[in-house]
């Protein structure tokens, strides 16, 4: 709140610096005005006048009036910057009322939060259960070791837990049997992420660098290009690592609603709006950290088509976090109808900043209450272009005898299946 505090104290200065400049502006200029009257009417009272009684008589009455017309069009003139002035005013108070608002409300929902993770710790009945269960394996740990050593093999064989199959024959049933393999990365063949989205978008934007540098510096942005990367503050609220949860999500540990609504041990931070739809406040996941429901839902199938039949990723196991797959959908939101016109306009931009913002504002939509606009947080993140840059043209370590990665040329994907 001090950082807010700060930047509405700065904006406050520089709104009173202008309108002083403004109010200063004016008085000069009047002043400049009611000497060129003086002087006209002093012309007039010694080249027409000339101690005429009448004729001064005349002058006097229609000076008089003027002066009054003036007087009065000046007071409507300083009336109308008033109330424009309290009307913008009252604009920024009504901002800051909200954002103050927004403030103390995402501080009680934290602090509501943790305390339901520290009663959820010291839940009494879930130790009761605990100890309980325990000491049920245990007991049960105990009766099958006694009748192993009353009848050896019998309580295991009857259930065909132990198999009298022969090793050499038992190796080569599971030889035959096709389990998918996981896929190994060692950093992607010899280049990174990184680099792999790089050569993904310049291909999509032809040769673009502006459009393919403005996407990216949104993506290191929000996950510094780990396609497994987890919200931080979830990785302090769950106390869980990027890869302990990317690990639970593909063993479905986490299964896909619970993924979706941002869920793990009965504790989100979610809720339904008026519609009834779920609508997630953090648990942001992958490359663009999608956070809410339909884009994590538009991850997770896309995932699933992938490593689905008839998928580039079909003889692997299926791996939410694997780059390549995450590469291509970041392709595929772009060469969707949804978002056909962002795709256009960020070909079109002709600065790495513009490109940022038409993504912040298109397609992420991020709820920052420190940021009035998307200028300020375009401005930040266009800021490491030329780093990416650097790091993706520049590929001397990556030695001559490694392969090329194994990459799908486009999507070719119909996740609408």
């Amino acid at each position: 709140m001090e950082k807010r505090q700060g930047y509405i104290n700065r904006r406050n200065e520089r709104i009173a610096g202008v309108r002083s400049s403004r109010t200063k502006f004016r008085e000069e200029f009047r002043a400049k005005q009611d000497r060129r009257i003086a002087g006209r009417r002093e012309r007039i009272r010694a080249k027409f006048i000339k101690g005429d009684a009448e004729k001064i008589k005349r002058f006097l009455e229609r000076t008089a009036r003027f002066d009054k017309y003036l007087a009065n069009r000046r007071k409507r003139i300083d009336d109308r910057i008033e109330q424009r002035r309290e009307r913008l005013d009252q604009k920024r108070e009504a901002h800051e009322d909200f954002v103050q608002n927004l403030y103390q409300e995402t501080k009680l929902r934290d602090k509501n939060r943790l305390k339901r993770i520290e009663a959820d710790k010291t839940n009494s009945n879930l130790k009761k259960f605990i100890i309980r269960s325990a000491i049920g394996a245990a007991v049960l740990v105990f009766i099958i070791a006694l009748i192993e050593i009353c009848i050896p093999g019998s309580f295991l064989k009857s259930r065909g837990i132990i198999d009298d199959t022969p090793v050499d024959e038992a190796i080569m049933l599971v030889m035959e049997e096709e389990i998918p393999v996981e896929k190994q990365y060692n950093t992607l063949n010899g280049i990174t992420e990184e680099q792999l989205l790089w050569d993904l978008l310049m291909e999509h934007f032809d040769g673009n660098e502006t459009a393919t540098l403005g996407v990216m510096c949104n993506l290191k942005s929000e996950s510094r290009f780990e396609a497994g990367n987890l919200e931080d503050y979830n990785n302090q609220i769950w106390e869980i690592e990027d890869h302990e949860y990317t690990e639970k999500i593909n063993r479905h540990t986490i299964d896909k609603q619970d993924f979706l609504e941002a869920r793990l041990l009965n504790t989100t931070n979610g809720f339904y709006n008026k519609y009834g739809e779920w609508v997630n406040i953090d648990g942001g996941y992958g490359y663009g950290q999608y956070t809410s429901y339909a884009k994590k839902e538009g991850l997770y199938h896309y995932a699933e088509v992938w490593f689905g039949p008839g998928g580039p990723g079909e003889e692997y196991k299926f791996n939410i976090a694997d780059p390549e797959m995450q590469a291509h959908y970041v392709i595929s939101i772009l060469e969707s109808d949804e978002f056909k016109s962002m795709d256009m306009q960020i070909r079109n931009s002709k600065k790495v900043v513009d490109a940022c913002y038409l993504w912040l504002k298109m397609y992420e939509i991020p709820q920052d209450p420190y940021c009035d606009n998307y200028f300020t947080l375009s401005f930040e993140r266009a800021s490491s272009a030329d780093a990416i840059r650097e790091a993706c043209l520049n590929r001397e370590n990556v030695s001559d005898n490694e392969a090329e990665p194994e990459t799908v040329k486009g999507t070719n994907l119909n996740i609408n299946d």
